[in-house]
């Protein structure tokens, strides 16, 4: 095989015990995805850099220097298939403070602030996200690196995480028509997924095929099968597209 074949990414480890992202399309947030969305691994990422002080992570991520630091490096960050379980939680939120822009002034006041959620979370033991660079230049792969050791949060503010394994390997071509991670919707043929519209890396909203199988309270991992002008490449275990817009 030409070395010319071969691919640099960035596969990351990650431990629970929860995480829950809201799904785009609820005003409550009683509904989370099964993986996490690329828009909210890409933010992850682009406040890492932030920490790095390689720019400045504004209020509003998309329009922030991060966010355009980290689309120069990052190419493609997909979640890849893994077991998990679901929970709903009660919550107590003062929402009322950030949708009205005031403080309350009294304790009656407050009361009327507050009220209470429920919030579903994706309770996991470990997941793995993969990550593909936009140049094949060591600096560049080891910022993303240094930077995905960084992450702390892949979700709401209780979905904190710890990074547990980094490593940078080499990807291949491989005689695959199935994938393992998430693709857009217009890439797939067939296999067993949940379809849901999500953000993409540049928070373009999208149809996501998620690889899992949803059963009773819990999700199972699977693979998706692609278009068969798609190649594919195997990393470490991992199947991914190349190429294109998935």
């Amino acid at each position: 095989m030409d070395e010319d074949d071969l691919l640099k990414v960035i596969l990351t480890e990650i431990a629970g015990p929860i995480t829950s992202v809201r799904h785009i399309d609820t005003y409550q947030v009683a509904t989370s995805y099964p993986l996490i969305p690329p828009s909210t691994l890409i933010g992850a990422i682009g406040y890492a850099l932030g920490r790095m002080s390689k720019c400045r992570a504004g209020y509003d991520f998309r329009q922030s220097e991060c966010f355009k630091v980290v689309r120069t490096l990052v190419s493609k960050a997909r979640m890849c298939s893994s077991s998990a379980s679901k929970a709903s939680v009660m919550l107590k939120r003062v929402r009322g403070v950030l949708e009205e822009g005031v403080m309350p002034k009294t304790v009656d006041e407050f009361t009327k602030f507050s009220d209470a959620l429920i919030r579903e979370y994706i309770v996991f033991e470990k997941m793995k996200a993969l990550i593909i660079p936009t140049k094949q230049d060591k600096d560049v792969i080891d910022a993303i690196a240094k930077a995905m050791w960084l992450i702390e949060r892949l979700g709401d503010s209780e979905s904190l995480v710890a990074v547990t394994k980094v490593s940078i390997v080499d990807a291949k071509p491989c005689n695959e028509d199935m994938v393992d991670v998430v693709v857009k919707a217009n890439v797939v043929e067939g296999g067993n997924l949940i379809l849901m519209r999500g953000s993409d890396e540049d928070y373009n909203i999208t149809s996501l095929a998620y690889p899992v199988t949803s059963r009773a309270g819990y999700f199972m991992p699977s693979s998706i099968k692609v278009r068969s002008n798609i190649k594919v490449y195997c990393a470490d275990g991992v199947r991914f597209p190349v190429g294109g817009d998935w």
